[in-house]
């Protein structure tokens, strides 16, 4: 009987030796190389990335990295040291909700937080001055980011489908707003666009549902295909003078856009730009626009006031598919450059729009005060000279 207690014994110890050299091949399985001179540690909820020689720069991975399908890890902890996060480090990490990254990281590569369903919120520290494409795409918990001023390069695509990010300060140092950056963020409110930034590309805003207001600042040269497609909440844009380019479909399914104010500079609207909003209700043509493309103003079902430049040198036949044009005497005008420059149109609605003989602008009521004007001058100036004369003979 005692034997048989000793062995009970013996082989609980040789169970709880096991078990505990299982576990502490565990602990070492966690740590691997990640980098050039860079390792990364999981320990219970927490992923450690750190550096253990130079350069501290992490591996550039393909689609997914070793952590990405590990569940349990909710915060990401890069330190100090590591210079680079690598392409796809932590994409498709669905539990993580913080990240920390130290300041000496510069770089950060092509859809390092790709998927991250449950990350709120991110700081870029100061050092970064380029981050690849899709960085955030696909974040759907993700509220706000503040990234540095000394930001000059960004990827397409960053905050694409980032449903939840209601606000966004882009940096200063952009000389562009590149392609899809912030593409079906719906709950993105408003957007400043900061002086220096010359083009705004193709679907930067696209399905911003919520975007109520844009700014833009001096420098602006063109505005992308679709670049704010079916933002629904727009009601009103100003555009600097310099803009010379708007491409096709821009401002398409703005469907509350009330007024927009372009530069005279604008030289060509391309098709669609403005096609299906709804609520636009006037349109004055810059002076040195030269051309409208094909369903620019499709189905502007508001749009009753539109005056057209003489400088026009094209006028597609379907440029205004929804309206139909008259002259005084009301003969119906086909939609070409010879009917429509230099004349004003108005009406009740867009399936009869007359061409007004006294445009807006018209300068008959300050002609008048002028002439009037005129006529007192010159009656003070003869009482002025009869005043002389009479002076003269008198004396």
């Amino acid at each position: 009987m005692k034997a048989k207690m000793i062995l009970a014994v013996a082989l609980v110890a040789l169970a709880l030796l096991a078990s505990a050299t299982v576990l502490s091949s565990d602990e070492a399985d966690a740590a691997e190389v990640c980098g050039y001179g860079v390792s990364c540690e999981h320990s219970g909820s927490v992923l450690r990335v750190y550096k253990t020689a130079d350069p501290g720069v992490m591996y550039d991975y393909d689609g997914a990295s070793p952590w990405s399908y590990l569940s349990g890890i909710t915060s990401i902890v890069v330190e100090e040291g590591v210079t680079h996060i690598g392409d796809c480090s932590f994409s498709r990490m669905d539990e993580v909700t913080t990240v920390s990254i130290t300041s000496t990281v510069s770089t950060i590569g092509t859809s390092a937080f790709h998927g991250c369903k449950s990350l709120k919120s991110a700081t870029i520290p100061e050092a970064v001055t380029a981050m690849g494409d899709s960085i955030f795409e696909n974040c759907t918990a993700l509220e706000s980011v503040v990234m540095p001023k000394s930001m000059i390069s960004l990827g397409q695509s960053v905050f694409k489908n980032c449903p939840a990010l209601k606000s966004l300060a882009i940096p200063q140092g952009l000389e562009s707003i590149p392609a899809s950056l912030c593409h079906k963020c719906g709950a993105l409110e408003s957007v400043t666009v900061p002086a220096g930034v010359q083009v705004v590309y193709q679907n930067a805003f696209a399905q911003c549902y919520s975007l109520k207001s844009i700014e833009f600042q001096d420098g602006l040269q063109m505005i992308g295909s679709s670049a704010f497609s079916e933002c629904t909440s727009l009601e009103n844009v100003k555009i600097p003078e310099g803009l010379t380019k708007i491409d096709s479909g821009a401002f398409m399914m703005c469907s509350s856009l009330k007024t927009i104010n372009l530069p005279d500079s604008l030289v060509n609207l391309w098709p669609l730009v403005f096609s299906h909003c709804t609520s636009l209700t006037e349109f004055q043509m810059p002076q040195d626009l030269k051309w409208i493309g094909a369903y620019a103003f499709e189905d502007c079902t508001s749009l009753k006031t539109i005056k057209f430049e003489l400088g026009l040198d094209y006028i597609d036949p379907s440029a205004f598919p929804s309206h139909t044009f008259y002259s005084v005497d009301g003969k119906e005008l086909e939609p070409t450059v010879q009917n429509l420059g230099g004349k004003f149109f108005t009406g009740d609605s867009t399936d009869r729009m007359v061409e007004d003989d006294t445009p807006q602008g018209d300068d008959s009521g300050n002609n008048a005060v002028l002439f009037v004007a005129i006529i007192v001058a010159i009656a003070a100036i003869i009482g002025v000279a009869i005043a002389l004369i009479v002076r003269k003979r008198s004396g």
